[in-house]
Order: C-alpha cells, then structure tokens, then sequence
C-alpha cells in the first residue's frame, strides 16, 4: 500500500499464472494487477511480465515502484490541471485588458 496525504492506493494480484512467451517459448509469469483506491474501488489495472524464476520479493518490490509512480504522476496531473486553469485566467484577463484605454477618474469618485 502506498499512502500520502491525500492519495491511498493498493495494489491487488487479481491474477498471476506461468505463461509461454510465443517467440521463444520461454516460461515467464504473467501477473494482472488492480490498483484500488481508499474505497477499495479498482481505479486502474496494469499487466505485468516476470521471469519464471522471480522471486515474490522482488515482484512486490517492483509493484510498490509502480504504486509510487502512479501517485507522482496523478500528483503531475493535477500541478499540470492547476496550471492550466491559471494560464486560462490570466488569458482571460489579457484578452479583457487588450488595447484598453483607462482614464483618470473623475473627482469623488
């Protein structure tokens, strides 16, 4: 599980099987795994390739990374949206004071 303060997500082995790579016919595992959020709700499913002989170690470590990755790049996304919405109001504000002419106020005003 990989939590921060405002993402929580796990990482579920919905299926792991041997398989044969068709081109040489080596052994591999092929592992599918559900990325479920706080809610227990599956938010994305990724499919993954081991060597047969990988051990449970290095698989869990290597689906931890991947959790990890999948907050940066929803934290990115979200930096990039923030940004974005910025740019649009700034552009707003441009196109609205573009060749404006403002005159002194008059007095008492």
């Amino acid at each position: 599980m990989i939590y921060n303060k405002k993402y929580m997500f796990t990482a579920k082995i919905k299926e792991i099987k041997r398989d044969v790579y068709q081109h040489n016919q080596e052994p591999f595992l092929d592992v599918e795994v559900e990325i479920l959020n706080a809610e227990n709700e599956v938010v994305d499913t990724r499919k993954f390739a081991y060597a047969a002989d990988t051990q449970e170690e290095i698989i869990v470590a290597d689906l931890e990374r991947m959790l990890t990755t999948y907050v940066s790049d929803l934290e990115l996304a979200e930096r990039s949206k923030a940004s974005d919405e910025l740019n649009a109001a700034a552009d707003k504000t441009i196109e609205a004071l573009k060749d404006a002419e403002v005159a002194m106020p008059e007095a008492g005003e």
